[in-house]
């Protein structure tokens, strides 16, 4: 997830006043919501990375994450962490091709 803030946080064209994890959503379902490869729409998107943030800060702040339900990118329910985690990696890894592509084209 800091690595979902490094590529959103300052994505132009999102305001800057906002919550970091809004802007890691909002940066996530701007760039991702018509992707061909993940074929997510912007509601699992959003969904799959708050629960990764959340999931983050219980992490950080020594929070209980045992409360929380796990689902996957396509809304499946889980008990399998690595699945969540495996998911928010083929976000991330998306979001690195989407963006470098933009690069390159210029």
């Amino acid at each position: 997830m800091v690595c979902a803030e490094v590529l959103f946080i300052k994505l132009r064209g999102l305001p800057q006043d906002r919550r970091k994890q809004d802007k890691v959503v909002d940066g996530a379902t701007t760039l991702l919501a018509d992707d061909p490869v993940l074929q997510a729409p912007p509601e699992r998107l959003e969904a799959l990375l708050r629960l990764g943030y959340g999931l983050r800060n219980d992490e950080m702040h020594g929070d209980d994450p045992s409360g929380r339900e796990l689902r996957t990118l396509a809304g499946q329910p889980t008990d399998d962490l690595s699945a969540v985690v495996d998911d928010i990696e083929r976000v991330l890894r998306r979001t690195l091709v989407r963006l470098l592509s933009d690069v390159v084209k210029q």
